[in-house]
């Protein structure tokens, strides 16, 4: 038995032994809709089963593009609410949430996938059959509610850039750091004015970084917003010669913990370790990838 099948065990004789909180009181009577569309979804009963399952189905293979993110994310059903005042779940709701989890163990799909599957579990509370607080479901499946949370705040509007621009950027890198740096500015004035402010970038041939992110939102007037005059002032700024940009702040993560690093390590391994039943070629990768790095280290410490 390997190494990474003895983790998922043990795993699995953890949340085979937990006592999970009393159920919450269940709400009255919703209507849920699809996120992307506001059109009314059925309830469950509403559908024979096998319609509902095909509702739930994703594609379980890596989308490595933005129109292939978004074609993967709109394969999913988007809750909103719950589907059931019941507090067991039903069979549609089931499904939909191991498809959820399934996706979420997929390290390599990016925050925004992430942040939007953990988005939908919380707002439609799949989690509600065997906790009464989406926070304990996360930290029984060994996640950070902090995290989780910072990914909620962040992947719509990472959703909402690739939907806009991806078709015509099929090369576009859009990065947490990138979403998070344009996350005031598109609270503030809408995000459809993150999307104008990246898009000049991607059309300027920039290397596009949180601190290039950081320059140009603050030559921008904060008391205002006018896509003209946004995008006229950032080809003025890329244009100059010398840029005054932001201080760097990568000297910071040299104070980070020790403790800190090893979490986000042991955050990988544990995700994995998940995903080795269910995918293992991805487990396989993720496994390979960090004995590699160990090796990496390990070298360079025995240079004299």
């Amino acid at each position: 038995m390997s190494g990474l099948d003895e983790l998922e065990d043990q795993a699995e004789k953890r949340r085979r032994t937990r006592t999970p909180p009393p159920p919450r009181n269940p709400h009255g009577p919703k209507t849920p809709t699809d996120e992307v569309s506001g059109a009314p979804m059925p309830r469950a009963g509403d559908a024979p089963a096998e319609q509902a399952a095909e509702a739930a189905k994703v594609v379980l293979r890596p989308p490595s593009t933005p129109q292939e993110v978004v074609a993967y994310l709109d394969s999913f059903t988007a809750l909103t609410q719950p589907l059931a005042t019941a507090t067991d779940l039903t069979a549609q709701e089931r499904e939909i949430r191991t498809q959820y989890e399934q996706a979420a163990a997929g390290a390599e799909l990016g925050f925004i996938i992430e942040g939007m599957v953990a988005k939908w579990t919380k707002a439609g509370e799949l989690y509600r059959d065997e906790f009464e607080r989406f926070e304990d479901y996360c930290t029984a499946n060994d996640r950070s509610i902090r995290r989780i949370n910072q990914l909620m705040q962040v992947a719509p509007l990472g959703l909402h850039i690739l939907r806009r621009l991806g078709k015509n950027f099929s090369r576009l890198r859009l990065n947490e750091s990138h979403a998070h740096h344009l996350l005031p500015l598109a609270e503030r004035a809408g995000p459809d004015a993150a999307v104008v402010v990246y898009e000049a970038l991607l059309r300027a041939d920039q290397r596009i970084t949180g601190r290039l992110i950081r320059a140009v939102l603050a030559r921008l007037p904060a008391d205002r917003w006018d896509p003209d005059e946004a995008a006229s002032i950032i080809k003025a700024f890329l244009a100059e010669d010398v840029r005054v940009l932001p201080a760097d702040r990568s000297q910071a993560a040299v104070g980070v913990p020790i403790e800190t690093e090893i979490g986000r390590i042991q955050q990988t391994e544990r995700r994995a370790t998940r995903l080795a039943r269910q995918q293992p070629d991805w487990a396989r990768r993720i496994a390979t990838e960090l004995e590699q790095a160990a090796q990496r280290i390990r070298a360079e410490l025995e240079q004299p």
